[in-house]
């Protein structure tokens, strides 16, 4: 039985042992355990019967216990704690975003008031006003407007046909001859033209004969459209003397 005895406590021994070789102090004085490499790992410790854990009990039981019992410490080397992945920065996206102006609606023009412009109110139709009848008085005017009238003559020397005067002088302030190709021009074309100077072409309806002329006078008395010619101009249109039907425009 002593025997038995011995070889249990020499077999607690070994074990204390064992846990002390696996136990160092650290720089600061505590206790810690050495981490066994991996080529090199401790076998695993035999389970103690309960005989043996109650001998063990009754020999460290009464002044050895803080000495027997291996201290739990705290491993010094701490384990590094994985770097955190550096998050993506979304500041230049959510600054773009920011300026990024919000999109515009699309315009929409409100819809035109259809107007339709007021009915415009019929105008009469202007009369129609006839014609002026050709009755050889017809208005002057000047260019190549034609004129319808009658042909007379005068003799320029006579006081009674030339305004009184025997000089010859007509109405224009020059002088006139007998035979010169001169005409007196009626009142009204007279003083509505201006036509001192003027020449015009007339033709003589009964026998088509056409002469150029100068208004040089003035024919007092005598209706629109008519000429007094000098004697000799007279002849010369129409073969002799007398009146004549004639037609003129201004040359």
């Amino acid at each position: 039985m002593l025997v038995k005895n011995l070889a249990i406590l020499a077999l607690a021994a070994v074990a204390v042992d064992a846990r002390k070789a696996n136990l160092r102090r650290g720089k600061d004085g505590r206790v810690c355990k050495v981490r066994p490499t991996p080529d090199a790992q401790p076998a695993p410790e035999p389970a103690p019967t309960p005989v043996d854990e109650q001998k063990d009990a009754d020999h460290y039981g009464h002044g050895h216990h803080d000495d027997a019992k291996p201290s739990q410490v705290e491993t010094s080397s701490a384990v590094a704690a994985p770097s955190s992945a550096p998050e993506p920065e979304h500041h230049d996206d959510q600054q773009q975003q920011e300026q990024s102006p919000p999109p515009s609606e699309a315009y929409v023009a409100p819809p035109e008031e259809s107007h339709k412009p007021a009915p415009e109110e019929e105008k009469p139709a202007p009369e129609e006003k006839p014609a002026p009848e050709d009755n050889g008085n017809n208005n002057g005017g000047s260019g190549g407007e034609e004129f319808h009238g009658r042909a007379t003559y005068y003799d320029v020397f006579v006081a009674k046909q030339n305004h009184g005067s025997t000089s010859g002088i007509g109405a224009c302030q020059t002088q006139l001859s007998e035979d010169g190709p001169f005409v007196a021009l009626n009142d009204g074309q007279f003083d509505a033209d201006k036509p001192c100077g003027r020449s015009v072409v007339i033709t003589d309806k009964s026998n088509g004969k056409t002469v150029t002329a100068t208004v040089q006078d003035r024919c007092a008395g005598c209706g629109w459209g008519n000429l007094d010619l000098t004697k000799g101009l007279f002849e010369q249109l129409h073969g002799g003397l007398g009146v004549t039907d004639i037609t003129w425009h201004w040359a």
